[in-house]
């Protein structure tokens, strides 16, 4: 079994070999976490060998032993997600650059930021109305990342027999 902890930081992210800053006058306002943030993971891996018939020689141990069961799973937190539209100007690109990417102004701390549930991250997390458009001809203050998505889970399992052929 293994866990991790950690944090990866960043003021910017290539996209499409492109390295773009929301403000280039202002890095700082991108630094954020990066998008394959995350921030704890736990994954495990087991064997076992069935103990049961595999030591006798009966043709009964032959077919109900050497039997093993194995397994692994993963689970970790939900990656950052960034909310920003590509709508044309004036209901995006709200500083009017040419360039469909803006983020939108941070909305009420009551609107929920992280734990979303497969269910409501496949319906639908946000409304547009919980956030508040920029005044024209600037850029909103959401930061980058804002949000976390749904965590990941996976869990596998296999039962294995093992047996010998002779010609």
């Amino acid at each position: 079994a293994n866990y991790t902890y950690g944090k990866v930081l960043t003021d910017a992210e290539a996209e499409q070999d492109v390295t773009s800053f929301y403000d280039v006058d202002n890095r700082r306002r991108d630094r954020s976490y990066a998008s394959f943030d995350v921030p704890q993971r736990v994954a495990f891996t087991g064997v076992w060998e069935l103990p049961f018939l595999r030591n006798c020689s009966s043709w009964y141990c032959k077919v109900a032993g050497g039997w093993q069961l194995s397994g692994y799973g993963i689970f970790e937190q939900g990656r950052p997600m960034n909310v920003f539209t590509d709508a044309a100007y004036p209901n995006g690109d709200f500083n009017a650059d040419g360039t469909r990417a803006d983020r939108p102004n941070a909305p009420a701390a009551s609107v929920k930021r992280s734990g979303f549930t497969k269910e409501e991250f496949l319906n639908g997390i946000f409304r547009t109305t919980d956030f508040l458009r920029p005044a024209a001809g600037s850029l909103g203050d959401l930061a980058r990342n804002a949000f976390r998505g749904p965590g990941f889970a996976r869990v596998d399992a296999s039962l294995n027999k093992t047996f010998t052929m002779a010609e």
